[in-house]
């Protein structure tokens, strides 16, 4: 690979991996922002009105959308991070937090799909989380199955 291929290969993974960060790491404190708008925007609206029944229906709807976005876009990052051309030791290492707060995203959504789908949930999320990112760990050190790549095969994003 010549040494011009090797610095785009870097950049692009530099890029990749702040993209990943900012998708990952704002996924918590935006949802916070948006259910205090919701709490706030429906102040005055009794908790078990129809209007606001409705009006939350839809606003965890988005949620899970967002949800589902955020961890197809962060796979798809990943995914290309791991195509690059070069030797992956070559490439600058990411943050740490961010395969963390995905597996913890990805847990609480593989619980919700198993949930809405009537299997059996495993309510230990620490535990989820736990092997998620051990297995995205292990993908990335080359031992291992690509674990978002096997999740978005057994139901995809709901």
């Amino acid at each position: 690979m010549t040494r011009t291929s090797q610095l785009d290969a870097h950049y692009a993974v530099l890029q990749l991996d702040a993209l990943r960060q900012k998708v990952v790491m704002s996924y918590q404190p935006t949802c916070e922002m948006l259910v205090a708008e919701f709490d706030e925007k429906h102040e005055g609206v009794p908790r078990n009105s129809p209007e606001r029944m409705r009006a939350k229906e839809r606003r965890v709807e988005r949620l899970i959308r967002y949800r589902a976005a955020v961890l197809e876009l962060s796979s798809a990052l990943v995914a290309l991070r791991l195509d690059c051309g070069t030797d992956p030791s070559d490439l600058p290492h990411g943050d740490d937090d961010v395969p963390k707060e995905f597996s913890r995203i990805r847990a609480t959504h593989e619980a919700y799909r198993r949930e809405q789908a009537g299997e059996p949930v495993d309510d230990d999320v620490d535990a989820i989380v736990e092997r998620h990112t051990e297995a995205v760990f292990d993908y990335a050190n080359g031992e291992g199955p690509a674990p978002f790549v096997a999740a978005a095969r057994e139901g995809g994003a709901k």
